[in-house]
């Protein structure tokens, strides 16, 4: 039994051991067996298994049978370990118990990946739980001003309701947009647009937009830079996604009448911003856990603050591509927590663009003069692109299918194409690729957008590839949608 590498003991019928092979000897730390050992065999099993292990051996006495289970024994070095134990008993030819032979297998790593396991599903069911109430809420909203708009309400009340519900929609949109993000993250499908920019004015733009939610908290902003460019190579929208993440998250977490501090410096070859409040800080046990998706400090009943909890562990993955580090640090309940980014710092001969946007071109943001062809399965999406594009002067043509709309391409000549890739028979695509050999034959050039709920990148590539000019994802911003076709009309009718 010496060669055999798990840990082999045999006991009298009384329980007491009288040999021990030699795994069992160097896992206790016994030199010089039995010499050494004067102890019960229970002096090694952990405090609280040695009840369970007694009344198994027991049962198995009584039984005179095999028994099995698992529990904790001491190691050399002090430390216990998860053991699958087994005894056998050893029968005489009148059937007594004359002894027992105890067999402990060491399953610790297999015990500690199953409770991670374990841990991890706890941890995905409270998120789904929190999931579920945070896109309810906004639900529960938008369903009760609906129903009061349709029993007739006053000026003022109307106003209100819409104002409440298009929050309650944004909201909505940027939690979903937080678990696709993730999705994506996990599935490494993120794909960076990197140039080289000015950090400072990123974080002025998020800062800018984020102001208005801390002073409805009474909370101050506190803007330190360097007085000068800090460029990166990085991605503008991913870059803002970050910065937003972390300062949205100190107000979320600074009581009414705190401060929230955001310092960017440029430190030899790095940019460093630093995010910190004198909000309610982290708790020792939770700071290792805070960039962990399905991660919250809080009970998922009791906890005080919304959102799915997703922001910390999407701002670290966008970090990490952007080839930078973001940490953590608080000194404990009540306490403010500091968030510090580090990431490359370009050298000062490096070109950085500055976007000027393109707001000369809106102007008014008229679509008159232009005729809009918007192809969509779905009614309610025609509907409602209809009257927006209608109120902005175009007008406006529909089709339900690719068939429809190539009948009222030939018809009608519109300027622009609006046209959804998801569609039962013929998809937006094909109806690109038809579309473009149509034109071939003609002189006469269309405007093509898409616009889909598939967000993932592969389907935006996929629009462009069978030659769309953009793709917008649902839900639309309107704004956004009528300024993308001002801008590209005012382009294609640019001589060159």
């Amino acid at each position: 039994l010496d060669g055999v590498p798990i840990c082999v003991i045999v006991t009298d019928a009384e329980r007491a051991p009288y040999y021990w092979n030699r795994s069992a000897l160097l896992y206790a730390g016994i030199a010089n067996f039995p010499e050494e050992f004067s102890r019960s065999l229970f002096d090694f099993v952990h405090g609280d298994d040695r009840g369970h292990l007694a009344a198994e051996w027991t049962t198995a006495e009584h039984g005179k049978c095999q028994f099995k289970l698992k529990f904790r024994l001491r190691s050399s070095d002090g430390s216990y370990r998860w053991h699958l134990g087994r005894g056998v008993p050893q029968l005489n030819d009148s059937q007594v118990i004359t002894g027992w032979i105890l067999s402990a297998t060491d399953i610790e790593d297999q015990h500690r990946a199953l409770a991670n396991a374990e841990a991890a599903n706890r941890v995905k069911d409270e998120f789904l739980a929190v999931v579920s109430h945070e896109l309810r809420n906004p639900l529960n909203a938008i369903i009760g001003w609906v129903h009061l708009l349709r029993s007739g309400l006053d000026a003022a009340k109307i106003q209100r309701a819409v104002e409440t519900i298009e929050r309650n929609v944004n909201l909505q949109v940027s939690l979903i947009d937080e678990i696709l993000d993730l999705s994506r993250i996990v599935r490494d499908k993120v794909r960076l647009l990197r140039r080289p920019i000015d950090l400072t004015g990123t974080v002025q733009s998020s800062l800018t937009a984020m102001r208005s939610a801390a002073q409805s908290k009474g909370i101050e902003i506190e803007w330190q830079n360097a007085g000068r460019p800090i460029s990166v190579n990085g991605d503008p929208e991913r870059l803002q996604q970050i910065i937003s993440n972390l300062v949205s998250n100190a107000i979320k977490f600074t009581p009414g009448g705190g401060q929230v501090t955001v310092t960017l410096t440029g430190d030899g070859d790095e940019a460093k911003l630093m995010v910190s409040d004198t909000g309610i800080g982290i708790a020792p046990e939770f700071l290792p856990h805070v960039f962990d998706p399905f991660r919250q400090a809080e009970a998922t009943t009791t906890r005080e603050q919304g959102g799915l909890g997703l922001g910390l562990a999407i701002s670290k993955r966008l970090v990490e591509l952007h080839g930078g580090a973001v940490r953590a640090e608080s000194g404990g309940r009540n306490r403010g927590a500091n968030f510090t980014v580090t990431l490359p710092l370009l050298s000062a001969d490096v070109q950085v663009r500055h976007d000027s946007g393109h707001q000369a071109n809106l102007g008014a943001r008229s679509l008159n003069g232009l005729r809009i062809l918007i192809v969509d399965d779905d009614p309610d999406t025609r509907e409602i692109l209809s009257e927006i594009l209608a109120s902005h002067g175009a007008e406006v043509v529909v089709a339900s299918s690719a068939h429809g709309a190539m009948a009222e391409i030939a018809e009608s000549a519109p300027d622009v194409l609006v046209s959804d890739i998801a569609m039962p028979g013929e998809d937006g695509l094909s109806l690109m690729r038809r579309l473009g050999q149509y034109a071939a034959s003609r002189d006469h050039r269309i405007i093509t957008i898409a616009v889909t709920g598939l967000s993932a990148p592969q389907h935006r590539r996929l629009a462009l590839e069978a030659g769309f000019e953009a793709c917008l994802n649902k839900p639309l911003e309107p704004a956004r949608l009528v300024d993308y076709i001002v801008t590209a009309t005012s382009r294609s009718a640019t001589p060159n």
